[in-house]
């Protein structure tokens, strides 16, 4: 691994924890996308007309507007001198099958490509509310590593995939969804709650979830005998938004 600042070897290794479920982590404040859909209750209990009975539709992801975002928290003495980080998809497709009056039927496929990964945009930073002091070199070597066949292996792990598995009731008009995220070859269970708005012609989810990175037996970087290093823990934040073709 490459000698440079702190902030950047911090998150060289963390982004592969973006795969396993764990416990959320209190100390750190986290901060989700700013737009906060609830369940329509037409599409809960098929009560509203704007959704009509269509029986199950195919809708397809918007790579653009849908989010797959990491972020890597710091800890250690000398945190001071490192950064918290946050990792984005840039190229990510997939769809969503539902019947519109009946949530619970949902079958969601998303695949990230793993070379469309970006660290530390300026625009992701702002959105998640850390400083904007991640130089463009150090963003460079970060990535690079990231890259790397010590790390992703983009070269013979292109994508991450989620496969759901089932939808269950959550809190409120909040649902759970369970599937399977596989990351560098790994597979493993995952559930996300999700707050939902459904129409004739959109769907659209989102959520937080926190993510542990050894359940996929991936150490969480640490230097300087542990002073600087980063949390098992993380946050994997979700957007999915995909319309009728």
């Amino acid at each position: 691994m490459r000698s440079h600042a702190p902030s950047s070897l911090l998150f060289v290794t963390a982004l592969w924890g973006a795969s396993a479920v764990g416990a959320r982590e209190p100390a750190v404040p986290v901060t989700g996308p700013a737009v906060t859909p609830a369940v329509a209750p037409s599409a809960a209990q098929g009560g509203e007309s704007e959704v009509r009975a269509l029986g199950p539709q195919k809708f397809i992801l918007d790579g653009k507007a849908s989010l797959f975002a990491v972020q890597v928290f710091k800890k250690g003495a000398a945190q001071a001198l490192a950064h918290d980080h946050v990792v984005a998809a840039t190229s990510m497709s997939g769809s969503i099958v539902v019947d519109p009056t009946n949530l619970m039927s949902a079958r969601v496929e998303v695949t990230v490509q793993t070379a469309g990964l970006e660290n530390d945009a300026p625009a992701m930073r702002k959105r998640y509310h850390l400083p904007l002091e991640v130089s463009e070199k150090d963003r460079a070597a970060i990535l690079a590593n990231m890259r790397s066949e010590s790390q992703l292996d983009v070269e013979k792990f292109p994508t991450m995939r989620f496969v759901s598995t089932s939808v269950v009731p959550g809190v409120g008009k909040a649902l759970t969804l369970k599937g399977q995220l596989t990351i560098h070859g790994v597979t493993r269970d995952v559930s996300l709650p999700v707050d939902v708005t459904v129409t004739d012609h959109t769907v659209d989810g989102q959520g937080s979830t926190p993510i542990k990175m050894t359940d996929f037996g991936i150490e969480p970087y640490s230097a300087f005998l542990g002073a600087v290093s980063n949390k098992d823990e993380m946050i994997l934040h979700v957007r999915l938004v995909a319309a009728l073709p």
